[in-house]
C-alpha cells in the first residue's frame, strides 16, 4: 500500500473555518482514496503561522499530518522545509507511476512541489533522521560615511571587483639580422680527371714512377661578405673570391698549379644545417713547372662553373660540411671538364644583431 501527502501553508480569514475545513477533509479521506482508486493522494494543507509543537518549522496542519503519518505501514518517509511545508510518502507502489517508488525520494519531491524551499527527510520509517542547521547570521553591512557633496553613487558594476587576468606580456620586437657579415672559407679539394702525369725516379733508382695532377685540386682560402638576408635571416647572398694551390717537389724540379676562384652563392639555414649553391668560376688557372719539368707549363682560360655544398653549423657561426665543384678547363687545343669534390670549414660573423 501507498501513500503520499503533502501539505503547503496558506492564510484563512479565521480559525472557525479553519477547523471545520479541516474536520470536513479528515472526514471525508477514506470515501476520496477509495474513489480514486487508492491511498496514494496529495491534500493541500492550510496555513498556519502558529510555531511546531513537535516537528520544527511546521504549522498546526502538518503536525496533524505527521501524527497520521506515524500509522502508515513501511516503508514510509516524511519531508519537511523550512518555509512550513511538508509531504509523507509510504510504500513503493505509488499510484503515479512517473514517481519515484523510494518513498524518501517521493517525499523529497512531492515537498517540492508543493512549494517547499531546502525540504529535507524529517523522519524514515520509524527513526528522525532531521538534523537542524542553524542558519548563519547574514553579515552586517557598513554604512558609508557621509560624504560632503552630494555626489552619485557608484553604479553595481563599477562596485564590482574586476576578475582575474593575465597581464600581457611585453614582448621584445625581433631584431632584424644584421645586413653584411664577414665570411672565410677554408677548402681542400681532389680533382675527379687527371690534368697531367708526371714522370719521375726517386732516389737514384731507375724504376721510373708518375705523379698526376688532378685538374682543380688544391688547397683553397676564400673570404668575402654575407649580405642581402632574407626570411629573418635564413636566406642569405654569400660573395667570396680566393686563392688554390698545389704543388710537387722532385730532386731536380717541381710542378705548381694555382688558380683565383671566385663563388657568388644563396645559402639557405635549416636550424643547424647550411645548404648552399650558385655560380663558381676558376680565373687565371696556371700550371708552372721548374728543372726537370719546365715543360709542364700552361695557362687556362677562365671558366664558369656551378658549386654546391651541405654544412653542419654551429652557432651560426663555424661550419663544416662537403662541397661539389665543376669547371670546364681549356687551354690551347686541349680542353676537359674539371669536376672536384672536398671538404670546406667556414667561419662568419655575427648575423644577428
Amino acid at each position: 500500500m501507498t501513500v503520499t501527502v503533502a501539505y503547503g501553508a496558506r492564510s484563512w480569514a479565521s480559525s472557525i473555518l479553519r477547523h471545520a475545513w479541516f474536520l470536513a477533509t479528515f472526514a471525508a479521506a477514506p470515501a476520496l482514496a477509495a474513489a480514486a482508486g487508492g491511498p496514494d493522494h496529495l491534500i493541500p494543507a492550510a496555513a498556519d503561522p502558529a510555531p511546531a509543537a513537535k516537528v520544527p518549522y511546521l504549522g498546526e496542519r502538518c503536525q496533524q499530518l505527521y501524527r497520521q503519518y506515524l500509522s502508515e505501514p513501511l516503508p514510509r518517509a516524511f519531508a519537511i522545509s523550512r518555509n512550513g511545508r511538508c509531504a509523507m510518502a509510504a510504500g513503493t507502489s505509488p499510484k503515479d507511476r512517473t514517481k519515484p517508488a523510494d518513498p524518501k525520494l517521493r517525499a523529497l519531491e512531492l515537498c517540492k512541489g508543493v512549494g517547499g524551499t531546502d525540504c529535507a527527510l524529517y523522519s524514515v520509517d520509524e527513526a528522525i533522521v532531521f538534523s537542524p542547521v542553524a542558519t548563519p547570521p547574514a553579515p552586517a553591512v557598513a554604512s558609508p560615511p557621509p560624504t560632503p557633496s552630494a555626489a552619485p553613487a557608484p553604479s553595481l558594476a563599477a562596485a564590482q571587483p574586476e576578475p582575474p587576468y593575465a597581464a600581457p606580456v611585453a614582448k621584445s620586437p625581433i631584431a632584424p639580422p644584421r645586413p653584411l657579415a664577414w665570411v672565410l672559407d677554408a677548402t681542400a679539394e681532389r680533382g675527379l680527371n687527371d690534368l697531367y702525369s708526371i714522370p719521375y725516379t726517386e732516389n737514384g733508382s731507375t724504376q721510373v714512377q708518375h705523379w698526376t695532377i688532378q685538374a682543380n685540386t688544391g688547397l683553397g682560402l676564400m673570404a668575402g661578405v654575407s649580405a642581402l638576408p632574407l626570411a629573418a635571416g635564413r636566406l642569405r647572398t654569400r660573395a667570396m673570391a680566393g686563392f688554390k694551390f698545389t704543388a710537387q717537389s722532385f730532386s731536380n724540379g717541381d710542378v705548381t698549379y694555382y688558380a683565383f676562384p671566385v663563388e657568388i652563392i644563396e645559402t639557405l639555414e635549416l636550424g643547424s644545417i647550411r645548404l648552399g649553391g650558385g655560380l663558381y668560376a676558376l680565373l687565371g688557372s696556371t700550371l708552372t713547372g721548374d728543372g726537370a719539368a719546365s715543360s709542364y707549363t700552361g695557362h687556362f682560360d677562365s671558366t664558369a662553373g656551378f658549386t654546391i655544398r651541405a654544412e653542419w653549423v654551429f652557432n651560426r657561426r663555424i661550419g663544416v660540411g662537403l662541397r661539389y665543384v665543376w669547371n670546364h678547363l681549356s687551354g690551347g687545343a686541349s680542353s676537359m671538364s674539371a669536376p672536384a669534390i672536398g671538404a670546406v670549414m667556414s667561419f662568419n660573423g655575427s648575423v644577428d644583431r
